[in-house]
């Protein structure tokens, strides 16, 4: 990913640190004025044994984002790096520089528009991390809070939904892969190996937060704990809340394809695997929707990008046969039977 270095300004606030941090709380933010005292806040309410750092980058939002991150903290309890820049760079750049400008051993992951709700949250995730080694990620429970205007659009309540649900404590890298649960953001702790060699590839994606959890899975043990710590806010102009379900398996396609190749050979089948059975679920939505020219499109892009596997071939000649020359498929079903 190549972030867009121009005119980077780093502004730093609170107390300094006379040695390196044990977590860097990473923090993404573009037009979150409403949001984004209150991220901050949770931050600074955290009860810790050992040091911490803030990294916040502020994206030029065209609303006053800056204006009160500047002044919340002023008055900032712990070593805080306000990064910014002349123009947009875009959020893959955005984080990808502040993931630069991460030093500690751990890398906590919090955008401005999510809080914190338990003051010992980060004590007791860093904790297992020094205790496991073979773990590389950790992230727990969050309660998604829907915005007052989407509240009024979906008859939703505020808050009380819990994600993810019915989770193992170890995860399984195949689980990931299919997708099975929701990992919210806000809720997941690393340790920053997993994002010293992140791969420029993710910069072409419409999401990278899957992409972290692949990469910490990939490089060792993932565990879930069973206890909301965050808040996960559905806002309408929040990336959660646009959602189509062909979109994101096709983005899961294209996800999973650029991953392959980075994944070890023990994961690797599972990858393909997974590339599969999106590409499955995708073809079906479309044709049980009645869109078959998408559909068409989209067979005719997966035969030129997968090939890897026997089954794979066949099953998209079939449906290429099914929806381009229906008659053909018809009569064909019907000598074989």
């Amino acid at each position: 990913m190549n972030a867009q270095a121009t005119d980077l300004q780093i502004t730093h606030f609170g107390p300094r640190l006379e040695g390196p941090p044990v977590v860097s709380v990473l923090m993404i933010t573009y037009n979150h004025e409403a949001y984004i005292r209150e991220a901050i806040e949770s931050v600074f309410a955290q009860v810790t044994t050992f040091p911490i750092e803030l990294v916040i980058g502020e994206d030029c939002s065209t609303d006053g984002t800056r204006r009160v991150i500047e002044h919340v903290c002023v008055n900032a309890t712990i070593f805080v790096k306000l990064i910014t820049s002349g123009n947009n760079v875009g959020m893959h750049a955005n984080l990808q520089r502040c993931m630069k400008a991460c030093v500690g051993e751990f890398v906590a992951m919090l955008e401005g528009d999510d809080y914190w709700i338990d003051a010992l949250k980060l004590e007791n995730q860093t904790s297992f991390l020094k205790e496991n080694e073979n773990t590389t990620m950790i992230f727990h429970q969050a309660i998604l809070f829907y915005d007052a205007e989407r509240l009024l659009r979906t008859g939703l309540t505020p808050g009380g939904s819990v994600v993810p649900v019915g989770v193992s404590e170890k995860i399984v890298f195949s689980d990931i892969v299919e997708g099975k649960f929701h990992v919210p953001t806000a809720s997941t702790i690393f340790r920053r190996e997993v994002i010293q060699n992140i791969p420029d590839w993710i910069a072409e994606l419409p999401f990278c937060d899957i992409v972290l959890l692949l990469m910490a899975a990939n490089r060792g043990e993932v565990h879930f704990i069973e206890k909301p710590m965050s808040i996960y806010r559905i806002t309408n102009e929040g990336a959660s809340a646009k959602f189509d379900y062909v979109i994101e398996k096709i983005n899961t396609i294209k996800m999973l394809r650029k991953f392959r190749n980075f994944a070890n050979l023990e994961n690797r089948k599972m990858v393909e695997i997974g590339i599969y059975e999106a590409f499955f679920l995708c073809a079906s939505n479309l044709e049980a929707a009645g869109r078959y020219a998408e559909l068409e499109n989209f067979l005719k892009e997966q035969m030129l990008h997968e090939m890897f596997s026997e089954k794979f071939r066949i099953t998209t000649l079939k449906w290429c046969v099914r929806i381009c020359f229906p008659r053909t498929y018809r009569v064909a079903r019907w000598l074989i039977n």
